[in-house]
């Protein structure tokens, strides 16, 4: 989080007062479209505050085509998260059936390497890049 206060009641005031800026050290090298991501995701308004949709769709991860692409291996994880979704909710459906396996009842799994093209795209980390505006 870009608030380094330990008193919550401050805390939640600087949050919703929206009193943070960008770190001068960064602010110079962040894209537009990245800051505009960052102020987005801030938003203390619920309602006003970009889902994940809204996100995907930013300009900034239009910056990089290969952030709408799934590699092979997420495509992977995210059959094998359907998959298990749907065991979870049809144990859930059956009456009686406990969905939470025993603990010593365990599945193949296979494990799911990334690939190295992840390794290349480009990374922010909101904590270093945004602080609390001094008033």
């Amino acid at each position: 989080m870009p608030f380094d206060d330990t008193n919550v009641k401050r805390l939640h005031e600087q949050q919703i007062s929206r009193r943070w800026k960008f770190r001068s050290k960064v602010v110079d090298s962040l894209s537009e479209q990245v800051k505009q991501l960052v102020i987005h995701l801030l938003e203390p308004d619920t309602n006003k505050r970009w889902r994940i949709d809204q996100v995907v769709d930013s300009d900034w991860i239009a910056l990089d085509p290969r952030f709408k692409v799934p590699t092979k291996a997420e495509e992977n994880a995210l059959a094998q998260a359907l998959i298990e979704r749907r065991q979870y909710l049809d144990g859930i459906s059956r009456k009686g059936k406990d969905p939470v396996k025993s603990k010593g009842e365990i599945d193949d799994m296979k494990v799911l390497k990334p690939t190295t093209h992840e390794d290349h795209l480009p990374r922010v980390d909101l904590q270093s890049t945004v602080t609390v505006a001094n008033e």
